[in-house]
């Protein structure tokens, strides 16, 4: 037995070690001078690189990443790549190089990782033709010599697959260099200010080191001389004005875009995400207040370009038009008019179906409501669920919410306000809601649903019951939601519920039998019924609707029936109903199933009880159901049993049953102690009598009583000398007694026995 508890205890762990696993596809590709790795990450995780020699590890900081990396060499020879195998013990991979490579890593996408091992760049100028004195040294950001790529003396020499890298370096270098250095010219009084040079170095440093890495710029010191008379400013002019015009051609790589755009400060996440720009969520901008007809109307107009294609930016146009205002699926018809921008595309089609449905199955927004920007407010409405320890941005959020038009802010704000309360983040759906009351217009009943849910949230029933009367007597979409939290509530709060809120819920119930809500509806129409005092109405619905109903709504319907019985219905439907819902008392809590119990035992059947008591349970309710027991053991004439049942078990209720025990088993001296120690003087009386203990019985005794039976002890004690004279002593204390018998039968009633 104990082999076959370690090997199921063994197989449990593997499980749990399985579950919490995360597999990781490591793909490959072979490319014009570079072997490429891909991994399917699962999100973006942070890692470091630990460089041993021609060895690197690269180590992320989740636990439990398993790397599937069987594939590697499928497409790749072991030219660059001599091995890539996981590390044992850490999440990470050892990557061995076979040449005089360099080694990129960068994010392409939220979880596509990717590692360029490519072959080491010759010296630019040289490699394409030019002398050493044009090529482009750089040793420092400030103080260094940038010499334009375009000072390459003549293309004519560079490869035909090299030209493109050309132009990509003239107009990289120029941007980089114009970008970033503008912020060095002087302000109005002729000083360039500390914080911009901080601002100018930080930046140039950054750029430079990636244009570097890209082989866009060649790093060798300068000479002396050079550097001396070089300036920064001063070598702006030259790369600014070599730019070639901006034509109508543009082409980038991932890690171009941060090349290309230096001065734009890459926004984040605590945990290292990329946040998506503002830009994209400027839905203020995107309309105006002339009519809708208006502006459709131009917006459609501008659909027709030449050759009857759709311009995209006028899809584009059309479908921040229709966000604008709210029409979450014709914007997605909008984006699919034309070739729009991917990015574009897929963001601007999660925030359509969000003001369509209410949330998102797209992952682009998942995440982002830790950015302290206007994704924030999306992010945090793409879930369905808001996850409830996720970091969040909420002061992002709520700035985003007030920059919306108030069309939008009406409408997205009690969702935005339920999904936080969803989430326990009640105090920040408070300020939610303020900001949503600020509106002068009659409140939705969306807004009152949401009112109502933060006042459940923050343990105030009753406030709610008169918002959820306002959405269900709105006959809004949200209604039939609103009646099913108002009869919940009502019921955990124990008010009544009138039957014409019974028959409503019924009639939704119908309603609303083919979508999710009308299972919980069902229920709610179930419970409702039983609460109004229909327990018959109830117990047939329950048997028409079974099929409609989940396990888990069967037992809440059967828990709420027994103890609304309990609690409210009269002495034989109880017993009618209750003993017909005996079988099923294994799927009610202990503690309802104990109030049954007790109620049964308190109207004298203790056969019918039984089946209440019987199953199994632990903590207080074990120690009430062992009471139950005991006493149904008392009435069925079984004091051991009750006695076994009392093993253990303390307290005046546990000792009060042992006493009546010790009773039926004729040891009324020891019940009579238990029930001089409970206070119970009557009870005790009693015991002390049944045990003819007269000597307790005058302690205890009213004084009546008490002169009664000392005169009985002391008539039946005397030593007389012969029976004549022991009789002539009873009939000269008959007259005594017969007056002491009097007074104690007008001053109180004998205990009876049971």
């Amino acid at each position: 037995m104990m082999r076959v508890l370690f090997i199921l205890g063994l197989v449990l762990g593997m499980s749990a070690n399985m579950a919490s696993a995360e597999t990781v596809t490591v793909r490959s590709g072979a490319h014009e001078g570079f072997s490429r790795l891909v991994l399917d990450m699962p999100r973006q995780v942070p890692f470091r690189i630990e460089n041993q020699g021609d060895t690197q590890h690269l180590i992320f900081a989740q636990e439990g990443l398993i790397f599937d990396t069987s594939a590697v060499f499928a497409r790749i020879a072991k030219d660059r790549v001599t091995q890539f195998a996981p590390i044992a013990g850490v999440s990470g991979l050892s990557l061995s190089i076979g040449c005089d490579c360099e080694v990129d890593v960068f994010w392409a996408t939220q979880t596509m990782l990717v590692l360029d091992v490519r072959d080491a760049a010759p010296e630019l100028g040289t490699a394409l033709g030019a002398t050493p004195d044009d090529t482009l040294d750089i040793i420092a950001v400030m103080g260094a010599d940038l010499t334009p790529i375009t000072s390459i003396e003549s293309k004519a020499s560079v490869p035909a697959d090299a030209s493109f890298a050309v132009d990509l370096a003239e107009r990289s270098a120029g941007q980089i260099t114009a970008a970033s250095l503008e912020v060095l010219l002087p302000n109005e009084q002729g000083v360039v200010p500390t914080e911009r040079v901080s601002f100018a170095r930080d930046q140039l440093t950054q750029q430079i080191a990636r244009a570097a890495t890209l082989g866009l710029l060649d790093t060798r010191p300068i000479r002396e001389e050079t550097q001396a008379q070089t300036s920064v400013v001063a070598a702006v002019s030259p790369v600014v004005q070599a730019l070639p015009p901006n034509n109508n051609l543009h082409a980038e790589r991932v890690v171009d875009r941060g090349i290309l755009q230096p001065t734009k400060q890459a926004v984040q996440t605590a945990s290292g995400q990329s946040c998506i720009g503002d830009q994209y969520f400027d839905l203020a901008s995107w309309g105006s207040d002339t009519t809708f007809a208006s502006q459709i109307g131009a917006a459609r107009a501008a659909l027709s370009g030449e050759f009857d294609r759709t311009p995209p930016d006028a899809a584009v146009n059309l479908a921040r038009l229709y966000l604008f205002f709210g029409f979450g699926a014709e914007a997605r018809q909008a984006l699919r008019m034309a070739e729009v921008d991917l990015k574009t595309a897929t963001v601007y089609g999660a925030l359509a179906e969000i003001l369509e449905t209410g949330a998102t199955r797209s992952s682009t927004l998942s995440g982002q409501i830790g950015c302290d920007a206007p994704v924030a407010l999306w992010s945090a409405m793409s879930y369905e669920v808001l996850p409830p320890n996720m970091p969040a941005e909420m002061d992002a959020v709520l700035r985003a919410l007030m920059a919306l038009p108030t069309h939008l802010r009406r409408h997205i704000g009690p969702q935005l306000a339920r999904k936080l309360v969803a989430g326990g983040r009640a105090s920040a759906a408070e300020r939610v809601l303020r900001i949503v009351d600020r509106i002068p217009e009659e409140p939705a009943a969306e807004q009152a649903l949401a009112r109502a849910e933060f006042s459940i949230a923050e343990g105030m029933p009753e406030g709610a019951d008169a918002d959820l009367e306002i959405v269900v007597d709105a006959n809004a979409e949200g209604s039939a939601e609103a009646l099913v939290k108002r009869i919940d509530t009502r019921l955990k709060t124990g008010r009544a519920v009138p039957p014409e809120m019974a028959d409503l819920a019924g009639a939704y119930a119908h309603e609303y039998r083919d979508a999710p809500l009308g299972k919980a509806l069902s229920r709610a129409y179930i419970e409702a019924m039983a609460a109004s005092g229909d327990f018959d109405t109830a117990m047939a619905e329950a048997t028409r609707l079974e099929r409609d109903l989940s396990d888990a709504a069967k037992d809440t319907i059967l828990a709420t029936m027994l103890r609304l019985l309990t609690d409210n219905a009269d002495d034989l439907t109880f017993l009618r109903i209750g003993t017909e819902l005996s079988q099923t008392a294994d799927r009610v809590s202990p503690e309802t199933a104990n109030a049954v119990a007790a109620r049964m035992i308190a109207l004298g059947f203790a056969d019918l009880a039984r089946p209440f008591v019987s199953p199994s349970t632990t903590g207080f309710p074990l120690q009430q159901r062992r009471l139950l027991r005991a006493e149904i053991a008392i009435l069925a004439s079984s004091p051991r049993a009750a006695q076994i049942e009392l093993l253990g078990v303390e307290g005046d209720g546990a000792d009060r049953l042992r006493a009546r025990a010790l009773s039926m088993l004729g040891e009324h001296l020891e019940a009579h102690a238990i029930y001089l120690s409970l206070g119970d003087m009557d009870a005790a009386l009693r015991e002390a009598l049944l045990a003819e203990e007269w000597q307790q019985t005058v302690n205890i005794a009213d004084p009546a009583l008490a002169d009664m039976v000392a005169a009985s002890v002391a008539t039946l004690s005397e030593d007389s000398a012969g029976v004549l004279a022991r009789n002539k002593a009873l009939l000269e204390s008959s007259q005594s007694a017969r007056e002491t018998i009097d007074a104690l039968l007008g001053a109180r009633v004998l205990p009876t026995l049971e």
